[in-house]
Parts: structure tokens; sequence; C-alpha cells
């Protein structure tokens, strides 16, 4: 199990580009908020989010239960 302090992805690891994982979350409001990338010079490559969650998996026994836009939508729902 965990422990005070402990950190955990607990999300999944399917991988997203940012973008289309900004625009999958404006898509969900009614007001469509305008999406803005930013072109600046970057040090860290960031285009792609592919979280580890095998600690969670390995030490909680927690695995991806809910798809990405159901996700999206039951958060902007809260």
């Amino acid at each position: 199990g965990g422990k005070s302090g402990d950190v955990f992805n607990v999300g999944s690891d399917e991988a997203i580009d940012l973008r289309t994982m900004a625009l999958k979350m404006a898509a969900g409001f009614q007001s469509r908020p305008e999406v803005l990338f930013n072109t600046g010079i970057r040090s860290v490559r960031t285009d792609r989010l592919v979280p580890s969650i095998a600690k969670a998996q390995d030490r909680l026994k927690l695995s991806p239960m809910t798809p990405l836009d159901m996700a999206i939508s039951k958060t902007i729902e809260w």
C-alpha cells in the first residue's frame, strides 16, 4: 500500500498529445473556451503525456476503469 507522502499517478497510461487533451477538455464546456498553444522554446519535451501508473497498479492494486472522454465529461459536470 501507500504511506503518507507517497505520490502516485492514478490516471491512465494511455498516450495523448497535449493539443488533443486541451481540445478534448475545451469541447466539453458549453462556452467552448479558446485553447491557446505556447509555441515558445521548450527545454523538455512536453508534447505527449504518458504517465507511468505502474506504482499505483503494483502497490495500490489500481487499474484504469474510466475512458478519457468519460472522465473529462464527469469532471466538467462535477
